[in-house]
């Protein structure tokens, strides 16, 4: 359905260097004017943002907003779209679009079932022992997907291996 572009860009909402929304529409109108100059001025670069996603059909998606008003002058005008994704609860009724969907976390019975699926080594495990990984994710899609993808690849890794190296908050991460 857009034909034009698929355009994913990170706004860095959970760090202390979120993107200004004049650095973001400069990050998804660039590719589209290679080699120039892009205008300096918050207007004429907002005007340009518009005129670029009006003339094609784009999806946009704004990954992890920080609030509002980060996104507000990101939403592309028509035939052009976007999906805005954060942690932070915020409403853009009045720029025209759809109550927010908030997801939530897996239930403790998909969790299980997605960490099973997807890793041979969790199949004969017991629910305790894979609600434990489960909830060291955060019983959160990817995270299960990682740790899963982690338990195949390393051969030295076992159920309680990864328990383990989760455990420490410090050093989950790594």
């Amino acid at each position: 359905d857009y034909p034009d572009a698929r355009m994913e860009l990170n706004l860095q909402g959970t760090l202390d260097t979120a993107l200004t929304p004049e650095e973001a529409m400069r990050r998804l109108i660039e590719p589209f004017y290679p080699n120039q100059q892009l205008p300096d001025e918050p207007e004429q670069l907002s005007g340009l943002y518009r005129q670029t996603f009006s003339a094609r059909t784009v999806l946009l998606l704004l990954d992890n907003a920080d609030n509002a008003r980060q996104v507000r002058h990101l939403i592309p005008p028509g035939p052009s779209a976007e999906i805005i994704t954060s942690r932070q609860h915020f409403s853009l009724t009045e720029a025209g679009l759809k109550e927010p969907l908030r997801l939530d976390v897996l239930k403790i019975e998909k969790a299980r079932e997605l960490l099973r699926g997807a890793s041979d080594k969790l199949k004969e495990s017991s629910d305790d022992e894979v609600d434990r990984l489960s909830a060291l994710c955060g019983r959160l899609p990817l995270a299960l997907r990682v740790v899963a993808s982690l338990l195949n690849d390393r051969p030295d890794w076992d159920l309680r291996a990864a328990i383990r190296r989760l455990s420490n908050e410090r050093t989950r991460l790594r």
